[in-house]
């Protein structure tokens, strides 16, 4: 029996020993600082084990992980990182490359099995500072006829790192703006911006917030699916929440993005009504202006003016007072100005005060 047992562990092992199996040397390579509009080409040995027959292999760049670039003692300066995609810039030699299990090529003291060789091509413009990087997996081809190789294809096959820096000052910074708005009887909607205020592309890991009625009868808590910001843009994500409990009343928002080097906080109080601020095909089909609001298309600010200064005119004709045209003319304005756009209350109160104080000296 103990034999049977002997025999059995001996046949694993050799077949684990035997197992095909590609290595790639270096495992991770850092090759310095690239200048724009330069090239750097490189050369990665293979090492290939339980092959009998010469293959072939078919590499690809991918983006690297998130993770593996920011974990603690990692080589990268992480504050520098760039989320820019790359993947233009990287250039294979051939599309496959022939691997011969006999070991023909000496390097490093050793011999290898075949070589993949790429370049780095960093373009002149668009070409974002710091640290920059990727990882190439080879897929495995059976012979030259480039049938797929599966016994081989995704077990044991080795990926290699590789990180360079372009020339400049690299940052990164993120705000985190929320707003919430009513957009139904019973629903929420919160509009998560996200702006890059630094000098490269970031991936903001997770953002997520929390909304209470200061009252205690309502809160909500949601996270936000990670994203990348482009160097000087911005990103929104949206999402709706619906309760029987949104009532009107004063709430907190209090939320955190964290962009791997950092996180972007806000905090702030508003007011909500029962009045329903915009419509969720308004949401939808609307713009993000600057602000963080939405702009409706339906009725631009050229087209508010113009009906303005027309009433303002024809006010005018029929001889009316000036000071009660310009009385008239504001509170139009502002009439329309509250439809157009949710107003918080604080400001709601300002403009009816001014109106009606306008509207006062014009009457004496």
């Amino acid at each position: 029996m103990k034999k049977r047992l002997l025999l059995l562990l001996i046949i694993a092992m050799t077949g684990l020993v035997s197992a095909e199996s590609i290595a790639l040397s270096p495992p991770s390579h850092e090759l310095g600082e690239i200048q724009r509009g330069s090239s750097q080409q490189v050369t990665v040995y293979v090492d290939a084990t339980g092959y009998d027959e010469p293959f072939r292999i078919d590499p690809s760049y991918q983006s690297p992980r998130i993770s593996s670039i920011m974990r603690e003692g990692s080589d990268i300066d992480r504050s520098r990182y760039s989320a820019q995609d790359i993947s233009d810039w990287i250039q294979f030699e051939q599309e496959t490359f022939r691997i011969d299990p006999n070991g023909t090529i000496k390097a490093n003291g050793r011999t290898y099995d075949g070589t993949i060789t790429y370049t780095v091509n960093v373009p002149v413009s668009d070409s974002e500072p710091g640290y920059h990087g990727g990882s190439i997996t080879p897929e495995v081809i059976k012979d030259d006829e480039g049938s797929s190789f599966n016994s081989a294809s995704s077990i044991g096959l080795a990926v290699y790192n590789f990180y360079f820096q372009v020339p400049g000052t690299a940052y990164r910074d993120v705000e985190y703006s929320p707003r919430v708005m009513r957009t139904g009887p019973e629903e929420l909607t919160i509009v998560n911006r996200l702006v890059n205020q630094g000098t490269v592309s970031t991936t903001v890991g997770e953002a997520s917030f929390s909304v209470e009625n200061m009252n205690g009868n309502f809160s909500t808590s949601r996270t936000v699916k990670a994203v990348d910001v482009p160097e000087g843009g911005s990103e929104t994500e949206v999402v709706t929440v619906n309760s029987p409990e949104v009532s009107a009343g004063n709430y907190r928002i209090e939320g955190t993005a964290d962009f791997m080097t950092g996180q972007a906080t806000a905090s702030d109080s508003f007011s909500l009504s029962d009045i329903v601020e915009v419509e969720p095909e308004q949401l939808e089909g609307g713009q993000e202006s600057p602000t963080g609001g939405f702009d409706n298309e339906s009725l631009p600010l050229w087209l508010v003016v113009m009906i303005l200064i027309v009433v303002g005119v024809l006010m005018y004709s029929f001889g009316i007072d000036p000071v009660w045209i310009l009385a008239a003319v504001g509170v139009l304005g502002i009439s329309m100005y509250i439809f157009l756009t949710p107003v918080p209350n604080l400001l709601l109160v300002v403009l009816l005060v001014l109106s009606g104080a306008l509207v006062y000296y014009g009457a004496m």
